[in-house]
């Protein structure tokens, strides 16, 4: 028995709303973890502490972190990215156009602007761990 496709429309709308936030909400999240860290690695004043197994280990959660806030949104892009193909094909059978007119540039800028502060991340932590 087939649901009904003005539902499900509905529900992927939803739902790619809600990733959508989610994505950025993490992004903040990061932030101020990844801040939160460098700060206790570098020192109050800004200038990095003498080499300590403390100053290393801050930075190094620092690097963990990244790349696990990473993995999470290239999950979080896969699944918005398959939402959006179901809710295009939604919007065809039910003569639809609200999703499928977008500028396809926002999509275009959405992978590099939501990538950059993680792969920062990494390089940055990457740098603090060589000195």
């Amino acid at each position: 028995m087939p649901g009904n496709p003005e539902i499900e429309y509905t529900e992927a709308l939803a739902s790619h709303r809600h990733y959508s936030n989610l994505r950025f909400t993490s992004l903040g999240v990061f932030a101020a973890l990844f801040v939160g860290l460098v700060a206790a690695a570098t020192g109050a004043g800004g200038v990095l502490p003498g080499p300590t197994w403390l100053r290393g280990y801050f930075i190094f959660l620092s690097l963990v972190l990244s790349l696990v806030f990473w993995a999470f949104e290239e999950g979080i892009d896969g699944y918005l990215r398959a939402l959006g193909r179901r809710i295009i094909e939604l919007e065809a059978s039910l003569q639809y156009a609200h999703f499928s007119s977008r500028p396809r540039w926002a999509d275009q800028l959405a992978m590099p602007a939501t990538r950059a502060p993680y792969s920062l991340g990494v390089l940055l932590s990457i740098a603090l761990l060589s000195q």
